[in-house]
């Protein structure tokens, strides 16, 4: 795959349709936009107009993709431009809702999911109502009867604490996101974050 990267990130023309479904090739991709000089490369063209996925991704191509946006929307706004462009939220929202709790819960796709909406969300207060669809599609595995793992709830955390202040994200606390923060708590104890404690209140 380090060919198909090197071209992706160098070349001209657009990221292929295969090889964006292509869990491998969407690590490797994800593991070069950790660097800066890389994001920018993947973000100075319009390399991802091609993408369609379809609303059936599975949990190891949405842990990979999740990991690939996390770092491009990383203090970009070039970036969350592109998850909003290419419609990512509503895929990955439509597959979420393919899923059984496991897939979400038992997997990296708890810890990389938050963070990557997390980096999609801090200031980016006027897009933040896109979030809806996939917050309540994951907030439904979570309240699927797996248990959540003390050990996976920092994500959880951090991306709640950002939605309860930003300036729009009051509205997205429905039934189902007060049932995670809820989840959150019990599976914390003494140990949850008393930052999401207070924002909450």
């Amino acid at each position: 795959m380090e060919e198909e990267v090197g071209k992706a990130l160098n070349g001209e023309e657009n990221i292929s349709e295969d090889l964006l479904i292509n869990s491998g090739f969407v690590r490797e991709l994800a593991n070069a936009a950790r660097e800066s000089e890389n994001r920018e490369k993947l973000l100075s063209g319009n390399k991802f107009s091609v993408a369609k996925w379809k609303n059936d991704l599975s949990a190891e191509l949405m842990i990979e993709l999740c990991r690939l946006f996390g770092n491009l929307c990383f203090n970009n706004p070039k970036g969350r431009q592109v998850v909003k462009d290419i419609d990512l939220l509503n895929k990955m929202s439509d597959s979420l809702d393919n899923m059984e709790g496991p897939d979400l819960l038992n997997t990296k796709l708890i810890l990389v999911l938050p963070a990557f909406l997390q980096n999609f969300c801090i200031d980016n207060s006027e897009n933040i109502h896109l979030t809806s669809a996939i917050l309540k599609a994951m907030s439904k595995l979570i309240s699927s009867g797996e248990k959540l793992d003390e050990n996976s709830l920092s994500s959880l955390e951090d991306l709640l604490i950002v939605l309860s202040d930003a300036d729009q994200g009051a509205p997205l606390f429905d039934n189902l996101l007060i049932q995670t923060c809820v989840a959150v708590i019990k599976t914390a104890g003494s140990e949850i974050n008393s930052d999401l404690v207070t924002s909450l209140i």
